[in-house]
C-alpha cells in the first residue's frame, strides 16, 4: 500500500478467498470515480 499525497489515506482488507478471486477498485473521492482493476498473481 502507498499513499502518493499527504492526505489520510484508507485501506479495506478482507481475508479468505484467494486474490484472484476478489474484485478491486481504486476511488478518486474528489472525482467520485471508482475504477475496477485485477491483480494478476504470478505463481
Amino acid at each position: 500500500m502507498i499513499n502518493n499525497g499527504r492526505d489520510v489515506a484508507v485501506s479495506l482488507h478482507t481475508y479468505g478467498r484467494h486474490l484472484n478471486h476478489t474484485g478491486r477498485s481504486t476511488f478518486d473521492v474528489a472525482a467520485k470515480t471508482e475504477t475496477p482493476f485485477v491483480i494478476k498473481v504470478e505463481e
